[in-house]
């Protein structure tokens, strides 16, 4: 008997949950720029200047902009680091970028990925004086390297705080 209960409670809790759920606004996925495609894409983000301008990073990488609307047709490679990107390790490769946050003033940007026999590393870089698509790949600024002790679990992720730090 205390097991029937116990179901029926669960069943109740279920049904109103859903209930619930109904009386919020439906979430509906949808095909974000359908007519992009990437390979092994990692990280999405924004440079916070105004541009209204997307940003990918691919694992192996690359890191891709576009202006933010369904209809781009297409993307530019805004940085391209696969020669100095050691992707081979499932969870290694160039994995994130984060803005200055006074981007739109001095141009700067940083990255995290990992290279030779597995360090991690976080470079700064510099946007092209010439072209706000382009990264000026030579500006690259080292910062921190670590010797990683294995292939996997390598994954990791920078940003900026709430504090701009």
């Amino acid at each position: 008997m205390q097991r029937i209960v116990h179901i029926l409670f669960a069943l109740s809790l279920l049904f109103l949950g859903n209930a619930r759920a109904q009386e919020l606004s439906p979430v509906a996925l949808r095909h974000a720029f359908p007519q992009l495609s990437f390979e092994r894409p990692v990280f999405l983000s924004h440079s916070g200047d105004g541009s209204d301008r997307v940003y990918v990073v691919e694992q192996r990488g690359l890191i891709s902009v576009f202006p933010n609307r369904d209809d781009v047709e297409a993307a530019v490679v805004f940085l391209d680091i696969e020669d100095r990107v050691n992707s081979r390790p499932n969870e290694a490769g160039l994995l994130s970028i984060a803005f200055h946050p006074r981007y739109a003033d001095n141009g700067l940007f940083y990255i995290y990925y990992n290279h030779g026999d597995l360090f991690s590393r976080v470079s700064e870089f510099r946007v092209s004086t010439a072209d706000p698509d382009r990264a000026d790949e030579n500006s690259e600024r080292v910062l921190l390297d670590i010797g990683q002790p294995a292939g996997n679990h390598n994954g990791g992720q920078i940003a900026f705080g709430p504090d701009r730090m």
